[in-house]
């Protein structure tokens, strides 16, 4: 008897255990959006179904493909959830595919066990400025879309890191005449559009694409920035995002390709600053 009681009494500490751990699995206090850590470097992780993620719950689907940024640049949608628990008890596969692209996908999920999720192959990872409504036109911004499927990455440890291994380009995306025309046009564009340049000052690591039509798009925060940051933050993604002049696309084999970068960008009163970049060396 005692025996008995002991695994009723562990199986209720687990149950507590797992709903105050809870808040750290989400990104956002509404828990729409399950928190993401890394990029699989198992190009099957969640494409079949031995390697489904495990997620614990039927929920979590949604909230893990809210969680996913497409590296295309496309927006996801579910054409369809196939029941597989016949063959498998808990297993689901995701029949997804884009709102502009025509390529589909099946992602697998187990809702019986939980592991930590990591994205698949081919996405990216939203981090908790992306989930916030206040700032998420701002901190989100899509632009334009990948051409083709074919996705590179420059050499940079954090890129890596927040959409996985990539091939690199042979020579990387440039802007204008180099990073002082694009730190003299943002310093512009956010002057125009905010009105004034009091915004508090900040200091942002993005990641973004650049297509090989030299357009660009998935302009996301690399890391966060605490609320202080947040409105300073928000004006550079969203002047970021909507710049005028032409990028050069990254090249490989002499053709143009998608690409992704990293910049690093300071902002306060005297203007803005680019601290560091993935750019083509001037």
């Amino acid at each position: 008897m005692r025996g008995v009681l002991w695994y009723v009494l562990l199986g209720l500490l687990s149950t507590q255990l797992t709903l105050a751990q809870t808040d750290s699995l989400y990104l956002d206090s509404a828990h729409k959006y399950l928190r993401l850590n890394s990029v699989s470097t198992d190009r099957q992780y969640a494409r079949v179904p031995a390697k489904a993620v495990m997620l614990g719950s039927r929920k979590a689907m949604g909230d893990y493909l809210n969680a996913l940024i497409p590296l295309n640049g496309d927006t996801l949608t579910i054409r369809g959830l196939e029941d597989l628990g016949l063959k498998k008890p808990g297993l689901f596969c995701m029949h997804l595919g884009y709102r502009h692209h025509s390529d589909s996908l099946r992602l697998y999920a187990q809702v019986l066990r939980y592991e930590r999720s990591k994205a698949p192959v081919g996405f990216s990872f939203k981090c908790e400025e992306d989930c916030q409504s206040s700032t998420a036109d701002g901190l989100e911004v899509s632009g334009a879309m990948a051409v083709g499927s074919d996705i590179y990455s420059c050499n940079d440890s954090l890129l890596a890191w927040k959409l996985g291994t990539h091939p690199v380009p042979e020579i990387e995306p440039a802007y204008g005449s180099g990073t002082d025309s694009l730190a003299r046009e943002l310093s512009v564009a956010m002057t125009t559009n905010s009105g004034s340049t009091s915004a508090s000052d900040c200091t942002i690591r993005l990641f973004a694409l650049i297509n090989a039509e030299g357009k660009i798009g998935v302009v996301h925060l690399l890391e966060s920035v605490d609320n202080v940051q947040l409105r300073c933050a928000q004006e550079l993604l969203s002047a970021i995002g909507h710049l005028k002049a032409p990028w050069n696309p990254a090249t490989s084999k002499h053709r143009a390709v998608n690409c992704y970068i990293r910049l690093d960008i300071h902002r306060d009163a005297n203007g803005v600053k680019i601290l560091s970049s993935t750019l083509k060396k001037e």
